[in-house]
């Protein structure tokens, strides 16, 4: 049951990080800012998230989802990094290919792939138990 009390707060966490993302690094106060610190911003709030999510999972019965959790936001951080390490330095990538990587951004730095993890997990508890 603690694993319960746990994942929903850790939910409420990642939701508050996203709204804090949004409202002051995409919307709002993001005009008031330079490029690059609201990139930052973006970054640290990102990076914020995946030790969260890790706890959340961490105190969660099953093994998986903490490592889908971890690897999948590692992968994600080193493609962002890379991705804005080259176009800082070259300004290789055309609009359209920052707007996916703005995209795959925003998507986690969401609570999304937290809760679809666990409705993955739900799902796959729910045909082992039927099996």
């Amino acid at each position: 049951m603690k694993h319960k009390l746990i994942f929903w707060l850790i939910f409420i966490a990642v939701t508050l990080l996203s709204w804090i993302d949004n409202q002051y690094f995409t919307e709002g106060l993001a005009l008031q800012q330079t490029n690059l610190s609201r990139q930052i911003g973006h970054i640290v709030v990102l990076i914020l998230i995946v030790p969260i999510g890790y706890i959340g999972w961490k105190a969660y019965p099953e093994k998986w989802p903490r490592y889908t959790w971890l690897y999948s936001y590692l992968f994600i951080l080193v493609l962002i990094g890379s991705a804005g390490l080259i176009q800082l330095k070259t300004n290789y990538f055309t609009t359209s290919f920052l707007d996916m990587i703005s995209s795959i951004r925003q998507f986690f730095c969401s609570p999304m792939p937290y809760f679809i993890i666990y409705m993955l997990d739900r799902v796959a508890n729910r045909t082992q138990h039927s099996s």
